[in-house]
């Protein structure tokens, strides 16, 4: 296992020191000056590539530094904390082979890297390890910063065992960015840096089940990494970020309400994804993971939940009836809740909890651990099958169920659902998008009756005594759920029509 850690440049001469390196040196260190200079065009042609240029005492690279679009790379899965693959290297930059570019300017320097790396063989646990730390000046045109990453490689058990104890000491994350996409970010270039994958699909034609286990896990926390910093705003306000709304996968202009709103399903995914390959996975960081995304689900919901109310659930209300005083007061009483729910979410994201449960997931993904797996396919229709038979009973007289078990319809829809945008790909054809389509249309109904119940509980919430505004609120949501009931019915007749695509 590979694994490469952001550590603060404060934190640097600690790591050295710390007992742990200490008890299991297994030799001198081995320092080096290192200096490295990347290459792009003024439009950071390679950075929207996901590539970068570089060149390093003389030798020249084109590195790879995320997978792109809907599809993951084509070297294989892609665990959340490795810097960089290198794709090709030669003593000259004519010697490789550079993407179709935009402008026909060729690459000049765009930032470059200038610092110590010093390494430190260790023995833990009885296996040999190495720990590389890599510190210096990022630099561009624009300005400088400090920065420093932490790689450690060797067995997959000790460097996990390594990671996690220096975590708990010491300031380390998983970055964001690779070093080069932080020095393109540096040089003004991080519009065009790629966002990571929001929904992550298999491997390419050949991939095994832990090759899709490490995708799948791996996206997601670079995802949940990316949208971290927006979603701890504390000035993502209520007036973004709405049902359906399309938004940047880092937050974008809708602030940190749509990061909120991403995140959560982010770790509805993951905590998805574990579920379905925990049976086939031996391996101890399962357990902390899950409790971790559990957590966080559990400071992200109260969040959500207010943001929707004041986004979504009031706003027909108050263009109903305009200028309602008890309406204005029902919003700042709900403002106050949302900043309250939000305030705990911030200090969550920003301290070690947050910091623990990314690097346990970034080893999770690089060392699934899964032992003799199932062919993917064979794997991706017996859970896809065993979720839809879950479903279909569930869903059984439908324009009949109470509001309980219509709450339980949805939970089992959107299981279903993630788990069929994960293994679609594998199965060509129309059948698979006309599926996922019926799918999500009838999650989103769902979702909608769903907050009838969601509108009622906040609205009691504010108060003990709910008044005459917070009637208005729930009368108005069980009015468009009322409505939105018999829609649920068609949505799911339509849907149990089809034949499932992995039949």
């Amino acid at each position: 296992m590979r694994l490469t850690l952001r550590i603060d440049s404060s934190a640097t001469g600690a790591v050295t020191r710390h007992p742990l390196i200490r008890a299991t040196r297994a030799g001198p260190s081995v320092s080096r000056a290192e200096a490295i200079v990347w290459h792009d065009t003024p439009s950071f042609d390679l950075a929207a590539a996901g590539l970068a240029l570089s060149e390093s005492a003389g030798i020249w690279r084109l590195e790879r530094h995320r997978p792109l679009g809907d599809a993951p790379d084509e070297t294989g899965p892609w665990p959340a904390a490795p810097d960089h693959r290198v794709l090709a290297e030669a003593p000259d930059a004519a010697s490789l082979t550079l993407p179709p570019l935009a402008e026909d300017t060729p690459p000049t320097p765009a930032a470059s890297f200038e610092g110590r790396r010093t390494t430190v063989p260790l023995r833990v646990d009885g296996a040999a390890v190495s720990l590389t730390l890599s510190r210096g000046l990022l630099r561009a045109p624009e300005g400088e910063c400090p920065t420093a990453r932490l790689t450690l490689e060797g067995p997959d058990a000790a460097v996990t065992h390594l990671a996690r104890a220096l975590t708990a000491v010491l300031p380390l994350s998983v970055p964001r960015h690779g070093l080069a996409m932080e020095g393109i970010a540096l040089a003004g270039g991080e519009d065009r840096i790629p966002a990571p994958i929001s929904v992550p699909v298999p491997p390419p034609e050949g991939g095994t089940t832990p090759d899709a286990f490490a995708h799948i896990a791996g996206t997601l926390t670079a995802a949940l990494v990316a949208l971290a910093p927006a979603a701890a705003s504390p000035d993502g306000g209520a007036e973004a970020g709405h049902r359906g709304r399309a938004a940047s996968p880092d937050g974008g202009a809708d602030g940190g309400v749509e990061a909120v709103h991403r995140m959560r399903v982010a770790v509805r995914r993951l905590r998805s994804a574990l579920a379905l390959f925990r049976p086939l996975v031996s391996n101890p960081l399962f357990e902390p993971a899950a409790t971790g995304l559990r957590a966080l689900g559990q400071v992200l919901g109260p969040a959500r939940d207010w943001d929707v109310f004041l986004t979504e659930t009031l706003p027909p209300v108050e263009d109903a009836l305009p200028g309602r005083r008890e309406l204005s007061n029902l919003r700042k009483a709900g403002s106050r809740r949302q900043s309250d729910a939000r305030a705990a979410l911030t200090a969550w994201l920003e301290g070690p909890a947050f910091r623990a449960l990314i690097v346990d997931l970034a080893c999770l993904a690089a060392a699934p651990g899964i032992d003799d797996p199932p062919p993917l396919a064979d794997f991706a229709a017996a859970v896809l099958g065993a979720r839809w038979r879950k479903l279909s009973r569930a869903a059984k007289r439908m324009k009949q169920l109470d509001a309980e078990a219509m709450h339980d319809v949805r939970l089992k829809t959107k299981r279903l659902r993630y788990a069929a945008e994960f293994f679609a790909p594998l199965f060509p054809g129309r059948d698979a998008r006309r599926f996922l389509r019926g799918l999500t249309r009838s999650q989103d109904r769902l979702g909608l009756y769903n907050d009838t119940a969601t509108a009622d509980s906040l609205s009691r919430a504010l108060s003990a005594r709910p008044g005459h505004a917070a009637g208005l609120v729930v009368g108005f949501a069980a009015a468009r759920a009322s409505g939105i009931r018999p829609k649920i019915a068609r949505s799911w007749s339509r849907l149990k029509r089809r034949e499932p695509f992995w039949s």
